[in-house]
Parts: structure tokens; sequence; C-alpha cells
């Protein structure tokens, strides 16, 4: 059991879960900001009443060990207010719980099923979306949000979502991080960001890094403001994903880099096929065609071109 996490618990749980909880006008500045904090869940008595019913209804062999289980916040940011909802984990499976009038609203999204998941990182923001088909409505995305300050709650979510690689040793995994040494002069963020996206098994067969592609607009007492054609971003490929690693893509101008970044994981079973095509603005698009039309698509610069058509032949040959 994690001591500390469990503090944090109770006192999330004491604050915000119990009968009578203060409103949120009431609240401190202290305490708005727990109210953005995921919390893990340890035992069924410390689950919400309406997600007991959930446990109770899982198999023996599922309730022991006490299940993954993470509270989400109720509140994006501050101030506008979510359903609560609960992540679980098990057994190659992640379910998702949300809180509605109604009652409680379950997906399960089978690992094997997850089309991609994006993973964002912004100073105090954190987020994971999941895509797939759920074994209740098809296809659908959910996204959950949480303080930074807990992002690593989400941590085993992301690795039960991503496809296994083949198993290999700890000197084999430094040696395939060891490949991204040559970022570290281009692009030194994007640089760790790789080799944090590593696991033990991963091989590294190509990779294309985009700078960030802008128009200056203004020029005023020495410093420019860009307007953003596309954000900087790193993809590359594994022999279980394609991975992409991207800067901020909310803002369409920019003066400074921005912090933090943004992946997204995308099976390469899941990749019905990668397309590259020049668009309208005179760059290239490279388009990943995912199940039932779902596309993923990244500008590149056209000297990009022979990287990129590398990047294509590589994916095909893991994909046969």
């Amino acid at each position: 059991m994690d001591p500390a996490g469990n503090n944090l618990f109770s006192t999330f749980k004491n604050r915000f879960l119990t009968k009578g909880s203060p409103k949120l006008r009431w609240l401190s500045e202290g305490d708005q900001t727990v109210m953005t904090w995921a919390a893990k869940v340890f035992t069924r008595e410390d689950l919400p009443e309406p997600f007991m019913e959930f446990f109770d209804a899982l198999p023996a062999r599922d309730k022991k060990p006490f299940p993954y289980m993470i509270l989400m916040p109720t509140y994006k940011g501050y101030w506008k207010p979510e359903n609560r909802r609960m992540v679980c984990s098990i057994r190659k499976n992640i379910y998702i719980l949300e809180e509605t009038g109604k009652g409680v609203l379950t997906l399960c999204y089978p690992a094997k099923d997850i089309h991609y998941i994006e993973f964002g990182a912004m100073l105090l923001q954190t987020w994971l979306t999941i895509c797939g088909n759920t074994r209740q409505h098809g296809l659908q995305t959910t996204t959950l949000k949480c303080n930074a300050v807990t992002e690593v709650y989400l941590t085993p979510i992301i690795t039960q979502a991503r496809p296994a690689p083949a198993k290999s040793g700890r000197s084999r995994l430094e040696k395939e991080k060891n490949k991204f040494n040559g970022l570290v002069s281009s692009n030194f963020k994007f640089m760790n960001f790789a080799k944090r996206s590593l696991r033990a098994g991963d091989t590294v067969s190509q990779m294309v890094l985009q700078p960030r592609i802008h128009t200056e607009i203004l020029k005023l007492f020495g410093r420019s403001l860009y307007l953003i054609k596309s954000p900087a971003h790193l993809c590359f490929l594994t022999n279980a994903e394609l991975i992409i690693i991207r800067d901020d893509d909310s803002r369409i101008w920019q003066r400074k880099q921005p912090y933090g970044g943004i992946w997204t994981y995308i099976p390469l079973k899941k990749i019905v096929s990668l397309s590259l095509e020049p668009n309208d603005k005179e760059l290239l698009e490279l388009t990943v065609n995912l199940p039932k039309d779902q596309q993923i698509k990244l500008l590149f610069h056209p000297d990009k071109q022979p990287e990129l058509e590398n990047l294509l032949e590589r994916c095909k040959k893991f994909k046969q």
C-alpha cells in the first residue's frame, strides 16, 4: 500500500466525497486546487457509493487483489463542472464509469480494441484520451483530465492501453534510447520525451523530426510574433507502435516555444494505411488511416519527403 497516496486520498475524501461537502464558492484556493487532483482508491470502502455496485458485480478473481482504480476530478481547472468518473484497469480491460442523472454509465475498452491513446502534459494540466471500440457502445472517445500533481496515477492506465512489445533486456533498451541522441541539439525536449516513451522490447526503426512551421506576423522592439501552421513534432516507428510527440497545438500564434508535450500512441495493428500527399499550403501531409474512417494528420516540409517515404515503407514491412 502507498501510505502517502492513502493519506492524500483520505484528505480528498473527507473534504469532497462526504455528504454535506461545502459548495465550490465557499472553498479556499487550496481546496479548489485539490479538486483538480486524481485520487487512487485503495479499498471498497473508499469508493463513492454509486460505483460500489460495479465493484460488487465483479468476479471474485478480479476483487483480490483490489483492482487499480482512480477517481477523476469533477472540475476542469477550477470552474467547469464534470460528472464524477472512475477509471479502472482489470485484466487488459480499461473501464470508465461515469455518474450521470440516470445512473452510472459504464464503458469498457479492451486493450486489443484501442485505436490510439493520447497523453498530454501542459504546465499544471494533464489529460488522457482513449479512442477505440467499447463492448457496450462501439467506437467511443473518452478524455480524462486532472492536475499534473497526480499524473503519475494515469501511468498504469497508459501502460495497459499500449500494445506490449517483445521482451528484451535492459541493455537493449538503453541501446534503443541512444538512437535519439542525435536530437540533442535540434530538440533536446523531444529527445527526452522520446526516450521516456520507450519500453523494454521496443525497437526504433525510423524517426522524422519536424520543427515548428510558422509565419512571422509581427515584429516589435526586436521581438517576433508567429502564426503557427503546425507545431513541432517528432514521429517515430517502433516494432509495436507509431508514436507522435508534438508541442501544444491549441494556439495558432506564439512567441516562445511551449512547455510540455502531447504523446499519441498508435498500435501498428490498428493502422489501416499511411499516405503522403502535398497539401494546398505547399507542405506534405502525412495521413494515418485508422479503422472506421478515423484519421490523424501531420504536416511536414517538403524536404522531409525521403525520410517520410522510408517511414511508410518500414511501416508496411512491420505490418506484413
